[in-house]
């Protein structure tokens, strides 16, 4: 197939079926790089790939992300579709906010407890989970600590630095899923309790129960008054100017003449 400027557009095949976990770990990569991309071009800095490549299609300004994307999956051995790419990325971001928050609640509600043990939070955690559990909490069923961790440096590295209670908890859920992936780690909430504990012996953010956080209370307003009223100004009198005086002379009456 030839394309408009006479060259030879090959015609992709596209992989359907269930996505792989390497065709999963490219697809974030591509997205990573992408937003990287598109970064350095809101600063006015050319992207990585015009500087190997000046034929790159990044030159081309109307170019689609999701299509930028879909070539870089394909550089990488992944042939999926943007279409595709797109609804794979929705998916694993629906998924991943939904693991992210329930071990927030989890986590905070088990230091807000007085009760709480790490036997405790490890049998609420979701990597201890069997997936008819995770079902039975509406929590995805095939989410894995690699993918968790790698979506965690993209979504995340957006976000502000904070020292919150929540970025502790999801840096230290990311920290947990990391260690159990790599083998390092056998339980869910033992291994997200010891990474908040390095984190608040290194100083990178404190997790405070809610009853125990510091409300500070809003900025008092005080009303500013009124500027004082001026006093009314009296209208300006007129000036009443004297009748004309009256004529000095009195007009007489003409009378007809009569011819004798």
């Amino acid at each position: 197939m030839a394309d408009q400027s006479g060259g030879l557009v090959m015609m992709r095949e596209y992989r359907k079926g269930n996505w792989t976990l390497n065709e999963t770990m490219v697809l974030i990569e591509a997205k990573k790089m992408d937003d990287e991309r598109r970064m350095r071009r809101s600063i006015g800095l050319p992207p990585p790939e015009m500087q190997q490549d000046s034929r790159s299609s990044s030159n081309k300004p109307a170019e689609l992300r999701w299509k930028w994307i879909e070539d870089y999956c394909w550089r990488k051995g992944c042939m999926r579709s943007q279409n595709q790419c797109n609804d794979k990325w929705d998916n694993l971001m629906r998924d991943y906010k939904k693991v992210r928050e329930y071990e927030r609640r989890r986590v905070e509600s088990s230091f807000a407890s007085s009760s709480s043990s790490s036997s405790a939070a490890e049998t609420g955690s979701y990597w201890s989970m069997e997936k008819s559990e995770r079902k039975e909490r509406n929590l995805p069923s095939n989410m894995l600590p690699q993918t968790y961790q790698a979506l965690y440096e993209v979504v995340e590295s957006k976000t502000l630095p904070s020292s919150t209670a929540a970025t502790a908890v999801t840096a230290a859920v990311a920290a947990a899923a990391a260690a159990i992936g790599s083998g390092n780690g056998s339980s869910g909430g033992l291994e997200i309790q010891k990474a908040i504990q390095q984190q608040q012996q290194q100083g990178l953010g404190s997790v405070v129960p809610k009853h125990q956080m510091t409300i500070q209370p809003p900025p008092v307003i005080l009303p500013l008054q009124p500027p004082p009223s001026q006093p009314p100004q009296p209208l300006p009198r007129p000036l009443l100017l004297p009748p004309p005086p009256p004529p000095s002379f009195h007009a007489q009456p003409i009378l007809p003449t009569v011819e004798g």
